[in-house]
């Protein structure tokens, strides 16, 4: 059996705010090997980590994230509306994640968002150049023309497109943009989805999977990674499937 990456899901986001150097950090402790989280451009171009275009879920901000500098981002407390404890949390630069990668060998999923601002994708491949961790790092996207443009500015870097819904183009789409990896919501996920995307030559990693019993079926499917909130449930499962 194909024993599936530990994808931490913004995180380890059950147990810390999402999307923070906490979240990450846990991840890490827990023992995952790859953190997923998502980019938007701020007000002055700069990456900043979080997932909403709006800052009111997750931070002590107002407003849409691209209205503010990245400075202006930076002052907001991204940690108390999750618990005391992680108060005055900030929102992490993507050079920060980048390090924390490089320092306990982590492989990233970078999902640009919806709306994230224009020019994102050259902010993305800039942040990426020249640094190592750019080798174990996969570009996300549910649009596929952001992955287009992606490839036309590099064509090295690794790019993998996300699916919200089921559908047999799915492999299609991918290849005709050049993706390396499929991610797929858990449900659409399926035996022939998975020799399919096997045989063209693309890895499946799907989301967001939280559940046990969920994880067996999915690891015993052959999907290549998973993304969950819950790293330390994911490696306890994958702890009892036989090698591959």
């Amino acid at each position: 059996m194909r024993l599936p990456w530990v994808i931490a899901h913004r995180g380890a986001s059950a147990a810390a705010p999402e999307n923070t150097m906490a979240a990450f950090r846990r991840a890490v402790e827990m023992g995952a090997e790859c953190i997923e989280t998502d980019l938007h451009l701020s007000r002055d171009g700069r990456l900043i980590i979080v997932h909403d275009a709006t800052l009111n879920r997750t931070t002590s901000g107002d407003g849409l994230v691209k209205n503010y500098t990245f400075n202006e981002l930076r002052e907001l407390d991204a940690g108390s509306w999750f618990s005391k404890e992680f108060a005055g949390e900030k929102m992490p630069a993507i050079e920060e994640l980048l390090d924390l990668a490089g320092q306990a060998d982590l492989s990233l999923y970078l999902e640009i968002k919806g709306g994230a601002g224009y020019g994102v994708e050259r902010a993305v491949i800039s942040a990426l150049r020249g640094r190592k961790e750019s080798k174990a790092a996969v570009v996300l996207c549910f649009d596929a023309s952001v992955l287009d443009r992606i490839h036309q500015l590099d064509r090295l870097l690794m790019t993998g497109l996300l699916f919200e819904s089921g559908g047999e183009d799915m492999v299609k789409e991918a290849v005709r943009v050049g993706a390396r990896q499929i991610g797929p919501r858990g449900d659409c996920v399926n035996p022939e989805l998975v020799g399919d995307a096997h045989r063209r030559g693309l890895k499946v990693v799907t989301w967001t999977i939280n559940e046990p019993a969920q994880m067996r079926v999915l690891a015993a499917i052959g999907v290549d990674g998973i993304m969950t909130n819950h790293p330390n449930r994911l490696i306890a499962v994958r702890d009892t499937l036989p090698p591959k």
